[in-house]
C-alpha cells in the first residue's frame, strides 16, 4: 500500500471514532443510542477501510497481470 492509501485509512478512522468520542464526551447521545452509535461506527469504519484495501489490492493485481 502506498502512503496515500494509508493516510486515507487513518483519516477514515480518526473522523468516525473522533466523532463518536466527541458525541460521547458532550453527552450528545446516551444510553442505548450510544451503544448503537458505537456499533454502527465500527461497522461503517470497517466497511470503508475494507473497501479502500480491496480497491488497492484489485489495482495491484491488475498491474501485476499486465
Amino acid at each position: 500500500m502506498n502512503k496515500l492509501q494509508l493516510l486515507l485509512i487513518t483519516i477514515i478512522s480518526v473522523v468516525v471514532f473522533g466523532g463518536l468520542v466527541w458525541a460521547t464526551l458532550i453527552n450528545l447521545i446516551a444510553g442505548i443510542w450510544l451503544i448503537v452509535a458505537w456499533i454502527l461506527g465500527f461497522i461503517v469504519a470497517t466497511s470503508l477501510i475494507t473497501f479502500v484495501v480491496a480497491k488497492a489490492q484489485m489495482k495491484h493485481n491488475e498491474t501485476k497481470e499486465q
